[in-house]
């Protein structure tokens, strides 16, 4: 959905766990749920699995379906000679789970406005007067590391025994390739291909995308332009259209002008409140073209399990970098952001206080991000049960061959 990926562009970019959730539900119609599930995708049910068009995503959901991965990883990699312990990622993630409930709500609205201005910079950088996202500890982040056994189990392996892990539990990158003259896209083309190869895949990359029945995928990808034009299509749908235009009505009404909940509403918003002079005035060490280098260098490190010797002989090395960027590199702390100047900060103030009154009467006229998004939730559902119902034949005809198949 369109304004799905706007609100999670400027919303839930914050947090790592904006994951899609799945776990076997056993539906085989095509009937609504209880109220709790409203916004579970009727097409997933049908097949068995349980995916929302939503955000609405259920810690106990979530837990189970990383307890199912995380044995699924341990097995595999027993198969392969390999100990792998079964990690709590459930419990980890819940130092990022404050913001996720929170989102869109009247008093997250209240604070951050649409996100915009607000969620661009952390608190630290824009101090006390102003607001930013909250900060994650490094020591918070540094508690999870030394909770992985995992981790330290690779820490005291050689570097032969380090690779063979790895390939084991991520998959094989020994044929990616990584040219100078290789775009961006290019790149990710060879990764999508690898994760799709069976016999180059690791054992985290099936125990996640076995989590999804053939069936699921099939159908999606045999109606992938259909359910495209849905998806594009949605902000057209009536009651939607008749709830933006009455928040905007009652916006207008105080003297204040709102674009819509919509797609051409966000990218509007996002220009009206655009900080990219601020964040060009605070990050003018990095040009272009040493950002463009030190991505293709971070890439490669990650790719090869960073370790810096096994990069490859025609990439820049990180010290080759502008003096402005490694010097600002601290090698146990990683990069620092640096604070708001006194200007950038007059600047952002500004911004601020205009976002975050537009919402406010946004919010006052009835106009709760969240309830909006669970009005559009609603709205793409039905369509998309309707489209099953259109298409009922082949998606049993679909189900039934990934049936036999399985059994």
């Amino acid at each position: 959905m369109k304004l799905t990926k706007k609100m999670r562009k400027k919303g839930l970019a914050i947090s790592a766990v904006s994951v899609m959730l799945l776990s076997a539900c056993g539906s085989g119609s095509t009937e609504a749920k209880s109220d709790e599930s409203e916004a579970a995708s009727p097409i997933a049910e049908f097949f068995g699995e349980e995916i929302g068009v939503g955000f609405d995503i259920g810690n106990e959901d979530f837990a189970a379906q990383e307890r199912k991965a995380q044995e699924a990883i341990a097995s595999c990699m027993k198969e392969q000679g390999f100990d792998y312990t079964v990690v709590d990622n459930a419990a980890q993630m819940e130092v990022f789970s404050q913001e996720l409930e929170s989102y869109g709500t009247k008093e997250w609205s209240e604070k951050y406005g649409f996100g915009l201005t607000t969620m661009m910079f952390s608190q630290e950088q824009v101090g006390p007067e102003l607001v930013g996202y909250s900060n994650v500890s490094e020591q918070q982040v540094q508690d999870m590391a030394d909770n992985d056994p995992n981790q330290k189990a690779l820490e005291a392996m050689s570097d032969n025994e380090r690779e063979a892990y790895e390939t084991a539990l991520y998959g094989d990158f020994e044929s990616i390739e990584f040219g100078e003259s290789m775009s961006e896209e290019e790149i990710e083309a060879q990764f999508e291909a690898q994760a799709e190869d069976k016999n180059k895949q690791g054992c985290t990359e099936k125990a996640y995308s076995n989590q999804r029945s053939g069936a699921y995928s099939e159908f999606r990808e045999e109606f992938s332009d259909e359910l495209d034009a849905l998806e594009n299509d949605i902000d057209k749908n009536p009651t939607l259209v008749k709830k933006n235009e009455e928040i905007q009505a009652c916006v207008k009404d105080k003297g204040l002008d709102f674009p819509g909940y919509n797609d051409a509403g966000f990218e509007e918003l996002e220009k009206r409140f655009d900080t990219e002079s601020i964040q060009e005035e605070i990050y003018g060490s990095f040009d272009d073209v040493a950002m463009e280098e030190f991505d293709s260098v971070t890439t490669i490190v990650v790719a090869e399990g960073f370790e810096e010797d096994s990069i490859e002989e025609e990439a820049l090395s990180v010290n080759d970098l502008d003096k402005d960027i490694t010097e600002s590199i601290d090698p146990e702390e990683g990069f620092e952001e640096p604070e708001l100047s006194e200007e950038s900060k007059t600047k952002l103030a500004e911004l601020q206080k205009q976002e975050l009154e537009l919402a406010k009467a946004v919010v006052d006229c009835d106009g709760v991000l969240k309830d909006v998004f669970d009005l559009y939730t609603e709205v793409y559902a039905e369509a998309e049960r309707e489209f099953l119902e259109k298409n009922i034949d082949r998606a049993n005809e679909i189900k039934e061959a990934n049936q036999e198949t399985a059994g």
